[in-house]
């Protein structure tokens, strides 16, 4: 699977903003590559911390999002979300969920 590259900037409003470059799989690929059943208008991602979030079909499929396995050109550090997180340019943080398991589409 192609590795993307993204300078983008992810907005936790009340707590931080941060601008870096993220690298890794396009999610409209994978999700394609896994099929999505007739019906389906959303995505939920659920990460290691049992924290999930729920985002549009649209929003998951557009050429933006992403999973993210780097940050900066290494490995994501733990604290943000190793081995992998959701990356959705342009949609608020709460959407960016760390430590990825589940990808459910619904």
């Amino acid at each position: 699977m192609p590795k993307i590259e993204v300078q983008t900037t992810i907005i936790c409003k009340g707590y931080f903003e941060d601008t870096a470059v993220w690298a890794g799989a396009s999610l409209a690929h994978i999700l394609e590559l896994a099929g999505i059943q007739p019906g389906a208008t959303q995505i939920r991602l659920t990460g290691a911390d049992g924290y999930y979030a729920l985002v549009d079909l649209e929003d998951a499929l557009s050429e933006k999002s992403f999973l993210a396995y780097e940050l900066r050109g290494q490995p994501i550090p733990i604290l943000h979300g190793f081995p992998a997180r959701a990356a959705f340019p342009g949609l608020p943080g709460s959407n960016w969920v760390k430590w990825l398991l589940k990808i459910d589409v619904e």
